[in-house]
């Protein structure tokens, strides 16, 4: 039997849902939702849903953390007057604002992630369901140790995956209630050009996972579900990665649950979620990738002076203040430099020139179509701002 050929511009997984039907390659594709003014009143019911279950709950502190998300901002300056102001956030991977795409929280995650993923030739995405009952019962974290574990042998025994990274998320992208699955993705190597594995390869890894969850839970299951997936271009995996890294758990999916399931992934998402596997990690890392990426996706980025609160300008380490108001500051004197940094306005040609010098170095050798689909990219990203 021919395994399908993937041609969509774009394609990843959204389909995790638990059917009795054979599945090997997807054939359904996932967009990111857009933030827009439009969904802003639904972010805060959600959020006021959220907040109202954690004090009932008696997680008052995270309840704090999210009822005051994005309400302060925390200034800092230098000792010539420069400033900047960055908003203060709570992170909980279920809160509105935080699991949006262009949260600070959501653009660590993607950068993470890109620093090993983003640049090889072609990428492969397995997504590794656990069945429904199971997840229902809501596994300790030794046995969600063990499926990631199994995850990883699956990807370097029937994949010959030399590095992988595998993300848990607690629920599936069409199906309600709580559905963990792990998304599995990892550098395809030494097959030619080729991406796809034949029809055998996916049967034979599937049985695996099969095994391996009925032998971790004790139960007698038939099958599971598992889809492959691949990206070959770097416009795809741009949109990979920030699929992958999307929140765990998003408030519309958490106010959903059981308040047990509830308190499983507010237990759960405290965990480390994404976790790396061979040469992703250990003292090979740096040769493996220096072997295997782009060689111009592996320059090293500008220093990020605003990250580490250096003023660009005095070249100085800025002093924080205490906290204050977005009504309390002086919008007339700052521009905004991404979703949750305000910058001084004089700092602002700095950074453009910065950024365009940079483009500049960096991208010069690469197709035009390569750089257009990197322009798109951080238009998506200010837009959603």
């Amino acid at each position: 039997m021919q395994t399908e050929q993937l041609t969509l511009p774009c394609p990843v997984d959204n389909s995790v849902d638990n059917f009795e039907e054979r599945s090997n390659y997807l054939d359904t594709y996932a967009l990111l939702s857009k933030d827009n003014k439009n969904n802003r009143l639904q972010q805060k019911k959600t959020a006021q849903l959220v907040a109202k279950y954690l004090y009932h709950s008696g997680h008052i502190k995270e309840a704090d953390r999210l009822t005051n998300c994005g309400q302060n901002w925390l200034p800092f300056s230098c000792s010539a007057g420069h400033n900047i102001y960055v908003q203060i956030a709570c992170g909980l991977p279920y809160c509105p604002v935080c699991s949006r795409a262009a949260s600070y929280y959501n653009q660590k995650r993607k950068k993470s992630v890109n620093e090993v993923l983003l640049g090889f030739s072609q990428v492969g995405h397995y997504v590794l369901t656990l069945p429904k009952q199971i997840s229902e019962t809501l596994p300790p974290s030794d046995k969600v140790n063990k499926l990631y574990k199994l995850a990883w042998r699956i990807l370097s025994e029937f994949f010959d995956a030399e590095a992988g990274v595998v993300i848990l998320h607690f629920c599936g992208d069409k199906s309600a209630g709580l559905h963990l699955h792990f998304d599995c993705s990892f550098p395809i190597l030494y097959r030619n050009g080729g991406c796809d594995y034949p029809l055998i390869i996916l049967e034979l890894a599937r049985a695996e996972w099969t095994q391996g969850v009925r032998e971790i839970f004790k139960q007698d299951l038939r099958e599971t579900v598992s889809h492959y997936n691949f990206v070959a271009t770097l416009g795809q995996q741009f949109h990979l990665i920030k699929y992958i890294t999307r929140s765990t758990i998003e408030g519309e999916k958490f106010i959903e649950l059981t308040d047990m399931q509830k308190e499983y992934c507010i237990r759960m998402s405290k965990k480390k979620n994404i976790r790396y596997f061979g040469k992703f990690v250990g003292k090979d890392r740096d040769k493996f990738l220096a072997e295997h990426k782009c060689s111009l996706v592996l320059e090293k980025p500008e220093k990020d002076l605003i990250g580490q609160r250096i003023c660009p300008i005095c070249n100085e380490k800025m002093r924080a203040s205490a906290p204050v108001f977005f009504d309390d500051i002086p919008l007339m004197n700052l521009k905004r430099y991404n979703a949750y940094t305000l910058i001084d306005k004089q700092m602002a040609p700095f950074f453009r020139e910065q950024e365009g010098s940079r483009l500049k170095r960096t991208y010069s050798n690469l197709s035009e179509w390569a750089i257009e689909e990197l322009i798109k990219e951080i238009v998506k990203d200010w837009e959603a701002v």
